[in-house]
């Protein structure tokens, strides 16, 4: 099936930033306490701010007062001072463990949210990982949880700081003068619409760019996956070009942000800039006619340059605000997402014989077009099925139905006459060892790779497992034995090697059900030889369905299911195969064999 990209799925009904920004907040809602603790600290920080202003205007009001009695203005200046000093010094311890509390909040939060993330992929089905490109789905991860991060960690506190500040400061312009006060704040209304205008375009264009660079991981990845087919290929120069154009589209939504992030929030800064020159002259005016004293003049131009340097930091609020905005709503994207895997079974199979039904199943990826049509087959337990076919006959989507990778469009698949919807996942999927066409390992350890299946396994049981899947007396001439590092993706092993010690992972904790799909099709055939040997010491009572294109790999299998379009149209065994017309024929005149002799099974 080819992937789907992003922009070809359904668009999702786009959320309000108001919206968005309640859901970021949510992610408080473990740590409601710890973040109300931060809050009350951060508040009684700003209300010492305030004060200070205040003390400065009465200080100046007092000294004005006994301008012609020395001991006094020098009195008021003392005391005033003194005050000063406690309400910075209190400001200064609070801020010191509002530092500290605040980034332990914040890493705790974004942990969470990691977790979270990561969890909900794990939980997500093969269709949303095959519609998904992987490099969409890291950049979510890393780089959209680093812009909540960044608003967690600063941002929903200055905006707390800014809106206490600026009430607060309102409310004392209110105490002195009300038409001050209104003079003041005439043109943050103005100022604010300005900046709600410039926020609501720029979460669209970082979004854009977020977008875009989940190209640009993309192709990192696969270039990275893929270096020695490039190289192969000598097609260096060109993904550097394809790279590079990705970098520089990516680079051109960038600055188009920039440029009306440079236009809108300089604008609205000096827009309201134009308030202390209103300030000035009219508080000026009312402290010549009496209507205010000269401290409070001084106050309110000082509470005015608190909000100013407040407001040089609207630029930072904006720009990491509607970031983390943008990057919430693609979050949301995997968050939200739902799987069409549903995990609801409670039947557990107590000694599962491993005794396997396709009852009338069809499936497609895309409902309107079915991949198989009306599969019936059995495989009774302890025997040995294969699934045979041309290329792209449904052999290998019908085995991947077995541990619900993908779920049946209609008719049933049971397990000892229990429908596989019917019981837990973790426990389908430990009743089934699945081993794929591409053998994946992990860049752990020969032993770590083998237990990955079953965290309790002992050295006895790694060692078991690999002697069954024929590769044990490998493992003991390397120089670290089982302790041997498996570079990437078994970079460092062969490809038998790495099939066996699949086959070994499959193996460890023992289930009743194996399936082989189609995992001999790419070695030469004295490894395949070893494979298959591998595969048959591997069976023993457990029911086994193999999946391939050598007729060799599955000749002496106990039936042979023959699919062809999606549906089985030939079953039966191998001597009774070759000795119709069919595609099993077909397929077996066709790998060098001369003629059809029948075999005795072994």
């Amino acid at each position: 099936m080819v992937p789907k990209t992003e922009k070809n799925m359904k668009k999702e009904e786009k959320q309000s930033t108001i919206t968005i920004i309640k859901q970021l907040f949510g992610h408080f809602r473990n740590t409601k306490m710890r973040f109300a603790i931060v809050l009350f600290l951060v508040l009684t920080a700003n209300i010492l701010e305030l004060i200070k202003p205040t003390i400065i205007g009465r200080i100046i009001d007092n000294i004005t007062l006994a301008s012609s009695m020395p001991e006094k203005m020098a009195q008021a200046a003392l005391l005033g001072s003194l005050a000063y000093f406690g309400a910075s010094l209190g400001a200064a311890l609070i801020n010191v463990l509002f530092g500290i509390l605040r980034i332990r909040l914040e890493q705790d939060i974004v942990s969470d949210l990691r977790n979270r993330i990561f969890t909900k992929i794990q939980s997500l089905s093969h269709k949303y990982h095959d519609n998904h490109h992987s490099g969409g789905i890291i950049t979510k991860a890393t780089r959209d949880i680093d812009h909540v991060r960044a608003f967690f960690g600063d941002i929903s506190f200055d905006i707390f700081n800014f809106s206490v500040i600026t009430i607060g400061a309102f409310i004392v312009f209110m105490n002195i003068n009300w038409k001050l006060a209104i003079a003041c704040y005439a043109l943050l209304i103005p100022t604010i619409l300005l900046i709600y205008r410039a926020g609501r375009k720029l979460r669209d264009l970082f979004k854009a760019a977020d977008d875009e660079y989940d190209g640009v991981t993309e192709i990192l990845r696969e270039n990275i996956t893929g270096i020695r087919v490039v190289r192969a290929f000598g097609k260096e120069h060109m993904e550097i070009g394809k790279f590079d154009a990705k970098v520089n589209s990516f680079f051109g939504k960038v600055m188009h942000s920039v440029k009306l992030f440079s236009f809108y929030l300089p604008m609205a800064f000096n827009l309201f800039g134009l308030s202390a020159p209103v300030v000035l002259l009219y508080g000026g005016y009312m402290a010549i006619n009496g209507q205010i004293t000269l401290g409070e003049l001084t106050s309110c131009m000082f509470y005015l340059s608190i909000i100013m340097r407040k407001m040089r930091m609207i630029n930072k609020m904006v720009d990491r605000t509607q970031n983390a905005v943008a990057s919430t709503d693609r979050l949301n994207q995997i968050l939200n997402a739902e799987s069409d895997i549903l995990d609801n079974g409670k039947t557990i199979i107590s000694n599962a014989k491993g005794r396997i039904e396709f009852k009338g199943v069809t499936f497609g990826y895309d409902k309107n077009k079915p991949i198989l049509n009306n599969v019936n087959v059995v495989a009774e337990p302890g025997e040995t099925v294969a699934f045979v076919g041309p290329t792209g006959s449904g052999k290998s989507t019908a085995a991947m139905l077995i541990p619900r990778f993908f779920d049946v469009a209609g008719g049933t698949i049971t397990i000892d006459g229990v429908d596989i919807r019917e019981m837990p996942l973790c426990h389908l999927r430990s009743t089934v060892g699945f081993v794929f066409q591409d053998p994946f390992l992990f860049s752990d350890t020969i032993r770590a790779n083998i237990a990955y299946g079953r965290c309790d396994a002992t050295m006895e049981d790694v060692i078991t497992a690999a002697k069954e899947a024929r590769i044990h007396d490998y493992i003991m001439t390397l120089k670290d034995g089982y302790d041997t590092i498996i570079g990437e993706r078994g970079i460092n092993l062969s490809g038998g090697q790495k099939q066996r010690l699949t086959i070994a992972r499959a193996l460890i904790y023992n289930p009743p059900i194996l399936v082989f799909d189609d995992c001999t099709s790419s070695l030469d055939a004295v490894t395949e030889k070893g494979i298959r040997d591998a595969m048959t010491t591997a069976a023993g009572k457990r029911t086994r369905i193999i999946i391939a294109q050598r007729i060799s790999t599955i000749r002496r299998a106990d039936k042979i299911a023959v699919f062809n379009h999606g549906s089985i149209i030939q079953s039966g065994t191998h001597n009774e195969l070759i000795g119709i017309e069919g595609v099993y024929r077909e397929l077996f005149l066709g790998q060098s064999f001369t003629a059809p002799v029948n075999e005795r099974k072994n």
